[in-house]
């Protein structure tokens, strides 16, 4: 039989719970920098570009789009932290967040790049 202090060192979290977190952190203010500071500036320059955009691009260089996937992620890891369920729970939020985090910035990214890409490639093929 387990003692409790067996059964609390069970339901402690890791070392890698708390990497995983901190990785979530920093995804988490790469999108709230990116809706505040990023976004904008990129939004300015392709006003020069003129033309239509993908929806991912508009979506990317709207400041909700990035604040709302930083803000999804940063609850889930409170959640884990000082909640009260059980390990698996607190771990599952743990992964989830940090997999929305690195997604949301890595489609940031990619929204802001892929019409400076696409104009790369019509000047290779006009010159």
């Amino acid at each position: 039989m387990s003692s409790s202090r067996e059964t609390k060192v069970e339901e402690e979290l890791t070392e890698l719970d708390w990497l995983g977190a901190a990785i979530t952190s920093l995804g988490v203010m790469f999108c709230c920098l990116f809706a505040l500071y990023i976004g904008p500036r990129f939004k300015k320059i392709f006003a020069d570009f003129g033309g239509e955009y993908t929806a991912l691009t508009q979506l990317a260089l709207e400041p909700w789009f990035p604040l709302v996937f930083g803000v999804i992620p940063a609850l889930m890891i409170a959640l884990a932290l000082v909640g009260t369920a059980s390990l698996g729970v607190r771990r599952g939020l743990i992964v989830g967040a940090l997999l929305l985090s690195l997604s949301a910035s890595g489609l940031c990214l990619y929204g802001i790049y892929s019409p400076i890409s696409a104009a790369r490639e019509l000047m290779k093929s006009l010159g």
